[in-house]
């Protein structure tokens, strides 16, 4: 519960070291929403339990019941025993006058209740002109609706493979052409056979990138997401190290408990590198 309603950046926010998560619970002061959500996160879990003890309790009487249990109640069945709401006949007639109400079940009586809503309802539907067929419809001028071409699917086809082709080559405009690398690796990249010490100077607080306009794209995002400290390193480690040529990949981790502040960096660098015009 702390973890969802007291804000936090670390663990030492949410309860101090000598403390018990118990008592740091029952020291912070929930506001009255948050306590009315806290009480009703088990109110799914609580209907359903009521749901399965209902039908445990269904499926017991089913057995102990007798035949009839899974739709008629034993107090049901006991009226249809009872022989004093039915009719007695002698040479003369019948002997005391027939209790309809005595005799059907309270099944049947609901039955009939059902009956006769449906027919009330039909009968309010039917007083509006619910059901009632139009009259005095006014034809619909198509004259002027202007129906265009049928295309067929092999042109859509050939409409969205044209669509998805300018779509790819804008792009690829701003990336990087195959010469390019192959000078980068005539002048130095490849190494082959060869020691090289590759260059950590990009995870250095006091770097700064080579070009100006790229170190104010660092600069400018850190200010836009108002990054805090483990933000910003995290952030300007990856970069710093884009900002470089002739440097090895960047294999980089990202860790941290929930709700640290891991998606606003890689949001910040989604918008670093769209301002490069790079892809990411």
């Amino acid at each position: 519960m702390l973890t969802l309603f007291k804000p936090w950046r670390s663990g030492l926010d949410l309860k101090n070291a000598t403390q018990t998560w118990d008592n740091a619970f029952y020291l912070h002061e929930f506001s009255p929403r948050q306590k009315e959500i806290i009480g009703n996160f088990n109110l799914r879990y609580e209907c359903n339990d009521s749901r399965d003890d209902y039908s445990a309790k269904l499926k017991k009487d089913s057995l102990t019941t007798g035949l009839m249990s899974s739709w008629m109640t034993d107090e049901e069945v006991h009226k249809l025993d009872d022989t004093k709401g039915i009719m007695e006949y002698n040479d003369d007639g019948p002997v005391i006058d027939f209790d309809e109400d005595n005799f059907l079940p309270d099944l049947l009586n609901e039955d009939s209740y059902c009956e006769k809503e449906m027919a009330d309802i039909q009968k309010v539907i039917t007083d509006i002109g619910w059901l009632s067929k139009l009259k005095n419809l006014s034809p619909i001028d198509i004259s002027s609706i202007q129906l265009q071409d049928i295309i067929p699917s092999t042109k859509w086809n050939i409409i969205v493979a044209t669509a998805k082709q300018l779509i790819l080559r804008k792009r690829n405009e701003h990336l990087p052409s195959s010469s390019s690398k192959s000078e980068d690796i005539e002048a130095g990249d490849g190494y082959v056979d060869e020691v090289v010490v590759s260059p950590m100077s990009y995870i250095d607080k006091k770097f700064k990138a080579k070009q100006a306009e790229e170190q104010t794209f660092i600069d400018e995002t850190v200010s836009e997401f108002s990054l805090n400290e483990e933000q910003e390193q995290a952030f300007c480690i990856v970069a710093n190290h884009a900002t470089l040529q002739k440097v090895e990949q960047l294999k980089m981790y990202l860790g941290g408990m929930g709700g640290t502040g891991k998606s606003q960096v890689i949001k910040a660098l989604i918008l670093f590198f769209a301002k490069r015009k790079e892809s990411h």
